[in-house]
């Protein structure tokens, strides 16, 4: 239904920030999700205001969770690198104490599965 209102409306950015959470949190279960994720996320990236602390946490901590995810399934280097460099930058736009919880959170669990490596 996401996809279906994007399409009618492709350049509304809610709606792409909407499209890109919902594929991030699925990735680990449809592989494929992180491409659309990622279409999204790009697409977002130059449209935000540089001023929008919370589309910009919110981009950043969803490149964090696709690159986390893929980090696990696949245990690629890139994937590990990426995920940490989103985190720290959604912890420097985390605008309220939750999205600082919540981007530490992230923070945790990406250094973590490192670890174990």
């Amino acid at each position: 239904m996401i996809s279906e209102a994007v399409e009618s409306d492709s350049s509304n950015t809610l709606l792409r920030l909407l499209r890109a959470t919902a594929a991030a949190e699925s990735v680990e279960h449809l592989h494929e999700l992180f491409d659309s994720s990622k279409i999204d996320l790009e697409w977002l990236a130059p449209r935000t205001d540089p001023s929008d602390s919370v589309y910009l946490f919110l981009i950043h901590l969803n490149w964090a969770k696709s690159h986390y995810k893929l980090f696990k399934m696949n245990r690629a280097e890139y994937d590990r690198v990426e995920a940490e460099r989103h985190v720290k930058e959604a912890l420097e736009y985390s605008c309220t104490p939750v999205y600082r919880q919540w981007a530490k959170e992230w923070r945790e669990r990406i250094l973590r599965a490192t670890e174990i490596e």
